[in-house]
Formats: C-alpha cells, structure tokens, sequence
C-alpha cells in the first residue's frame, strides 16, 4: 500500500499505511474523510451482521455477561448477569484496598480500581481540570476540527460553532434513532431503550422510571413495581400528580440526600404535598402548628 501524506488534528505531516482504515480513526485519530468514512462503514457492517445472527434463546452464552456485552442481548437474564458481573468485579477490587497501594490517590486509583476515597477523587477531579484547561489554553482557532462535534466533546472548546455542530449532531442522532424503530426490537419496553435509543413509547418510559426508583431508593423491583401501580397521593388523595410528576417520599433523617438507603422509603406523594413536607422538614409540631393557624383564621 502506498504511503499517503496528510496533516492530522496535532498539525502534524504523516504518511502512514494504515491511512484510510479504521485503525487510523480508532488508535491514531485521524479525523480525515477518508478514515471518518471507513469507520463509518466498519461500523455499519458489524451491526449488520451482529443483525442478522438471529438470538433464539439456547446459545451457550445465554444468561451470562459475555452475551450481554459481547453478543448484544439485552434479555432479562443477559442484564442481570451483566449486572453482577460489574457488582462482583466492583466489590473485588474495593475488598482488596488497604489504603498503602502505589496507585492510592492518583487517577489510576479511582478510574481502574474503583475507588472512592477522598484522595483518589480528588486526584481525578484534578486530572480532569487539567485536561480541559490543556486543551483550551491550545485552542488557536485554525484548527481543522474547529466547529466540529469531535471540537466540543474531545478538544474542550465551546466556541458558538463547536456548540452549535453538537447540538446539531446530538438532534440528529436522537432523530435517527426514532425513525428506526418498528416496536420488534429486543430492548424494546426496557431503560435501555428510552435512554440509548432514545424511544419514548410509554413501556421505554415506564421501564426507565421503575429502573430509577430501584437505583435511587434502594427498593426492590417488587416494591417498586406495587408503587408504579398507584396512581393517588397518600395524603391529598389527588389524582393528579402536578408538573414535577409522582414524588416517591423517604425519611430525610435517615438518608438527607436525594438518595434512600431503602429502609426509610414511604409513600407516593404528589408534587405539592412532597414540597410541602420539605418545605416543613418533615416536623410535625411545624405542621400542627400551620393547622392550628388555619382554624384560628378560618372563616
């Protein structure tokens, strides 16, 4: 193959064999016509032919991670596999941290070690930082990927041009992705398809909210699925759940956050009668006293 001279992202000249390939786009970004055109058509054919191996459920890789992140299934027992592999993988590398380890408090540390001590996040919060701010002080304006999408997600800009081609890029990928769909999907009815395919048919929506409240409140899937079905506020009895939509309640004593341990969820709530015990605290002298209020001004 001949050599093909070009000047890359960096300004600099290379006449590489692998240009024109998607090696050139992956490894040695390369953001030419050429190389964008062969990974798009990589691309393209290997979901085709991930399409066309038809899943009937008997594979030996059925119900494990490997079907999941490998084979593209995204049944049940695939997700769940999925799930507790990343648990399990997770929880492995956190048992065996002593806290003395080389890579304690760097970025290694919370990027491929999983953990999350105060050291380790602020080193990759400061890793972070230093990136964006390299990669800004650079920018000149010449640049060949000035007002592209690869500009404002890689490179850090966010001049006008670079925001408005990822925007453009972000509407067109969501568009795309609706007009493809037929309802016979695999994910079809589950959150990865309201979130990555970015379906919004009511079973996508119902899956991706019941997966919410499960991550968020720490409740199992029976309990969330029995809260899913009731459609009444515990204390107005309204039907009606305003505009922040069913508000799942939990004792901000024990858990201040947004998030519940699980053991101190309570009830479906509708917006205002959630703000309401917030605004309040969840104090119930505050509250008698507003009801004593009322009556001794009641007309």
């Amino acid at each position: 193959m001949s050599d093909v001279e070009v000047v890359n992202l960096f300004g600099e000249t290379i006449a590489e064999p692998w240009h024109g390939t998607p090696n050139g786009y992956d490894n040695h970004k390369c953001r030419c016509e050429r190389c964008k055109k062969a990974k798009s058509d990589y691309q393209r054919a290997q979901r085709k032919r991930n399409k066309d191996k038809k899943i009937t459920g008997d594979e030996s890789w059925h119900g494990t991670a490997s079907g999941y992140q490998h084979r593209g299934c995204r049944c049940e027992a695939c997700k769940e596999a999925q799930a507790d592999y990343r648990l399990a993988l997770l929880n492995r590398n956190r048992d065996k941290i002593a806290g003395d380890e080389p890579w304690h408090g760097t970025v290694n540390g919370y990027q491929h070690r999983g953990c999350r001590c105060e050291a380790c996040k602020a080193a990759y919060s400061d890793y972070q930082r230093a990136q964006k701010n390299r990669f800004r002080d650079e920018i000149t304006g010449d640049e060949p990927w000035h007002g592209t999408a690869y500009g404002y997600s890689t490179r850090w800009c966010r001049c006008e041009r670079c925001k408005a081609t990822a925007s453009n890029l972000q509407r067109a990928r969501k568009n795309s992705r609706r007009n493809k769909i037929t309802g016979d999907e695999l994910w079809h009815g589950t959150a990865y398809g309201y979130d990555q395919h970015k379906c919004r048919c009511e079973p996508c929506k119902a899956a991706a909210s019941l997966g919410r409240r499960i991550y968020t409140y720490g409740i199992s899937k029976e309990r969330a699925l029995s809260l899913s079905g009731k459609t009444v506020c515990k204390i107005c009895e309204t039907k009606d759940p305003g505009k922040g939509g069913w508000h799942l309640d939990h004792d901000h004593k024990c858990c201040p956050g947004k998030k519940s341990c699980g053991n101190c969820v309570r009830e479906l709530l509708c917006s205002s009668c959630n703000r309401m015990l917030g605004i309040a605290k969840d104090d119930v002298e505050i509250l008698k006293s507003a009801i004593a209020y009322l009556e001794l001004h009641a007309t």
